[in-house]
Parts: structure tokens; sequence; C-alpha cells
């Protein structure tokens, strides 16, 4: 049986089971991210740190494992035109949900330093930002716009290559985690194709999180993109992972506790709703909270006005508020 290697077919209706999947996980934690950053400005710790875990649960768990195993239900394994029925190691599988759980949680824990999503005031630290400039550069609205949108992005950049080391780690453990009779073997070069895209792909969906939507807080299509781009990152990476491996015929199967391929699904599903619609009910009695306890007034308006105050030591300046 050496030298040869098993056919790979593809089932494309779990590729979209699995794109959905991935895109809701996604979507809870970018509709956590607010109520998470609200309960900070409102000195509610506990709940923060509450919604922080709901979040890397959302993201780690089901738009990452779920995504995983429900993606690898697609992958339809064949020797001699005949299904190979592929199961799944339970330590390994298990030690892949606790991974992606853990570099997620860190990589938001990275990415919530940025100043402005960090912020109790935004237009503040702006102004602080902008301090040192000078009144042309200050009047200059392309300038302000760039220091509000694009400066000081390590933060988000770091959480961003966390997250997707989280991707990674997830997807490479939870290959490990097949059984059947076969020895993989990797093109590194498409691996580390994969790896690019899940980290240029988390930054961007990070950036739109915690610096876009910190200005722009009650845009909901803009967190539907968050939430696009997010699962663009994990599905790019699985999907790109998966064309780097390639499996050879083994003399002997793995033998070891196995999970059946619909045991993985069934996990998949389980998990989608035992994470995602818990955090959702807990930002939804929050928010009501929220509403029942504000003061009763004109609302906010979607649009923030940012005043920069230049040094006293200018002579002559004066107050400049530009619309973002």
């Amino acid at each position: 049986m050496a030298g040869i290697y098993y056919d790979v077919e593809w089932d494309f209706k779990f590729v979209i089971v699995s794109l959905v999947v991935s895109f809701l996980g996604a979507l809870v934690a970018v509709q956590l991210a607010e109520q998470r950053r609200r309960s900070v400005v409102a000195g509610k710790n506990m709940m923060a740190e509450v919604y922080l875990f709901a979040m890397a649960a959302s993201i780690g768990i089901v738009a990452i494992w779920a995504m995983h195993f429900t993606g690898m239900m697609a992958m339809i394994i064949k020797l001699d035109g005949k299904a190979i029925e592929v199961s799944y190691d339970l330590n390994w599988t298990v030690f892949s949900m606790f991974a992606a759980l853990l570099f997620v949680y860190s990589g938001l824990r990275v990415a919530m330093k940025d100043k402005f999503y960090s912020s109790i005031n935004v237009t503040s630290t702006l102004a602080g930002d902008m301090a040192n400039k000078s009144l042309a550069e200050m009047k200059n609205a392309s300038t302000v716009k760039l220091a509000a949108f694009v400066s000081g992005l390590h933060w988000i950049v770091g959480g961003g290559i966390l997250t997707a080391g989280g991707v990674g780690a997830m997807h490479f453990t939870g290959m490990v985690s097949q059984t059947f009779g076969a020895e993989t073997e990797w093109d590194y070069g498409i691996v580390a194709a994969a790896m690019v895209i899940a980290i240029v792909a988390a930054s961007a969906g990070f950036w739109i999180i915690f610096r876009f939507l910190a200005w722009k807080p009650n845009s909901d299509i803009v967190r539907i993109v968050a939430a696009v781009i997010i699962s663009i990152a994990v599905n790019g990476m699985h999907y790109t992972g998966m064309m780097a491996a390639k499996y050879k015929v083994a003399a002997d199967a793995k033998m070891s506790a196995q999970i059946k391929p619909v045991t993985a699904l069934t996990l998949a599903i389980v998990m989608l709703i035992l994470v995602c619609f818990p955090s959702l009910l807990l930002m939804i009695s929050d928010l009501r909270k929220d509403i029942d306890n504000a003061p009763k007034g004109r609302g906010g308006s979607s649009e923030v006005t940012v005043t920069i105050v230049p040094s006293s030591k200018k002579k002559g300046a004066t107050n400049l508020a530009i619309e973002i």
C-alpha cells in the first residue's frame, strides 16, 4: 500500500453549513463587544469579564471549533472509489477546543487594550493624540481621521495574530485527531498561506470591532461586516489548510477513543446553542436594565462630533469641531 494516497471529495452542503456556523458565532461575539465596552465604562468589571469570556466562547468554541468539525463533515475520503469512515480521537478533540478558547480569549484581551475601544471618552483620547500637532494638521480632516482610525493599531494586530494562532492551533490539532489508516503529508507553503489569511482577516475584523465601532457604535451593518470578515478568517484558514494535507495510506489505523462524525456534528450544533443563546439572553437582559435605569431625555446621535482643543501654548489657537 506504500505510495498510495486517498482521494478527497467535498460535500458542499456541509461547507455552507460550516460557513453559517462560523458566521453566527462571530456575529454573537461582535454584538457582545459593544456591551462589554459599556460595562467597562460603567465600572461593571465583573459583567465586563463575563462578556469577554462569552465573546471568546462564541468565537473559539462556535466560530472556530464547531465550524471545524462541521467543515470536516464536508470532506469525503475515498480509497478505490469507496468512502472511508473518519473518526476523531477524543483527547485531541477536547484539547483542540480548549486551545481555541485560550488563544481567542488572549487575543481579545490584547485587542481590547486599543486606546479608543478602552477609552471612556474617545473624543478626549483623540484630542490628546492631536495635542502635539500643528494647527494646520488639526484643521486637516484627513489627518484627524487617520489619527482616529489608523494610528496605534499594535494592540489590534497583536490580538489578531493571537486569535489567528487559535484558528491554526484548533485546525491542526483537530486534524491530528482524525483516526483512520493514513499518514498526513503537509505542503508547508500552503500552511503558511493559510496562517497569513487568518492573521490578515482576524486583524481586519478586530479593527472594525475595536476601532471603527468605537466611533460608530450604532452601525449594525458594520457589525455584520465584521462578523463576515472573522468568518472569512476562520473558513479561509480551515479550507486552505485542508488543501495543504495529503493522506497517504498507512499499514495500520490509529486505535484510540473515538468520536464518530455524526457525534462531532451533533456536538458542534449543541455548542452553538449552549454558547450563543445564553450569551444573547445575557446581553438583552443587561440592555433592558440599562434602559430601565437610564435617565429620561433625548436619545443619542449616531454621528460623533470631535472637538479638539489645541494646547494653550499655541497663541491664537481656536477650538476645532470635526465630524467623523
